[in-house]
């Protein structure tokens, strides 16, 4: 390797050791005692204290926080797609009234700081019963984030062909299987590379053609 390989192998082994650096301090932080940490909290711990991670769990309720988190995580995912899922839809494929008007107001919408609401949200879920419950922070999530989820399905559904949806009505009136038709589909797909290559194999050999070396 040359000088200026080694070079970049060393600026990246210094940044992962910048990035690691405070996890391994922390880990290491964590087996000490109290007082040994507000004394050596760079060096290594005498008597490694393992039951820190127990008291630290048990102590501070990590795991019902654990259940809460992956309830919140899981509803808050299903409940994005599903409304993502059905508003792109209905944005890219029905005749909707107002649909361009709708992409910008959804546009201005993930522009705006979640702590502009924090105060009606906070009185309006106290009337509704909502406020410190799993349910009143999960559709506040589903607010927040399936503004830009439905713009990203918008942009995927918007370059799908719509042939691919009359074949699959095609194939419920005739009988057949869906699954031969995406897979027909699907091999389709795959021939495309293979298509831009030789595209581009001409392409170069043409260049060469007229370009002959000297």
């Amino acid at each position: 390797m040359s000088l200026g390989q080694y070079a970049v192998y060393a600026i990246l082994l210094l940044l992962a050791l910048f990035a690691v650096g405070p996890i391994l301090l922390f880990a290491v932080d964590a087996l000490k005692t109290p007082s040994e940490l507000a004394a050596s909290p760079l060096g290594l711990p005498a008597d490694p204290q393992w039951h820190n991670f127990v008291d630290a769990w048990q102590q501070a309720n990590m795991g019902a926080g654990l259940r809460n988190s992956a309830v919140i995580v899981i509803c808050t995912a299903l409940g994005v797609c599903a409304i993502a899922a059905c508003a792109a839809y209905a944005m890219s494929r029905l005749r909707v009234p107002g649909s361009n008007l709708l992409v910008y107001y959804l546009l201005f919408a993930t522009s705006l700081p979640i702590q502009l609401f924090l105060v009606p949200l906070f009185y309006l879920w106290t009337s509704l019963g909502l406020y410190d419950s799993l349910l009143g922070l999960v559709i506040i999530f589903w607010a927040v984030f399936s503004p830009f989820a439905t713009l990203l399905v918008r942009s995927f559904m918007v370059g799908l062909p719509k042939e691919y949806e009359d074949a699959a009505r095609v194939a419920r009136h005739t009988g057949l299987p869906l699954r031969e038709v995406v897979s027909r589909a699907e091999a389709e797909a795959r021939r495309l590379p293979k298509l831009l290559s030789d595209v581009i194999k001409y392409c170069h050999q043409q260049h060469q053609a007229d370009h002959p070396p000297h």
